[in-house]
């Protein structure tokens, strides 16, 4: 659940873009895990690369992770996501987003 804001907006800034703040679209299109085994406990979601690629108004995201446990890496990740209505990058904007989405992310868990 840390993909938006602590993922997306850092990696969008790097590229100079963001999301369309009136209609956030964010297509999330697979996800891979691959495991060494299933003899672990308390498994850690660790993030060891995030790439956008820009294309005009739509951005393709990959995220890779680890998964450990008593620190050893018991597995790897991807996640492979589409974003949609990108635009110039717009900080107050942005901060507006971000704010909008935690409101109604505590509104919606509390």
């Amino acid at each position: 659940g840390h993909t938006f804001p602590d993922i997306l907006i850092p990696l969008m800034s790097d590229h100079n873009v963001m999301m369309n703040p009136e209609r956030p679209l964010i297509i999330y299109q697979s996800m891979c895990i691959d495991l060494d085994h299933l003899d672990f406990a308390k498994p850690q979601l660790e993030l060891s690369n995030a790439t956008l690629e820009v294309s005009g108004r739509r951005g393709d995201v990959r995220l890779e992770f680890r998964l450990t446990a008593a620190g050893k890496v018991v597995g790897l990740g991807d996640k492979k996501m589409a974003i949609s209505g990108l635009r110039e990058l717009d900080r107050e904007a942005v901060e507006k987003t971000v704010d909008n989405y935690n409101r109604h992310k505590e509104a919606f868990s509390g």
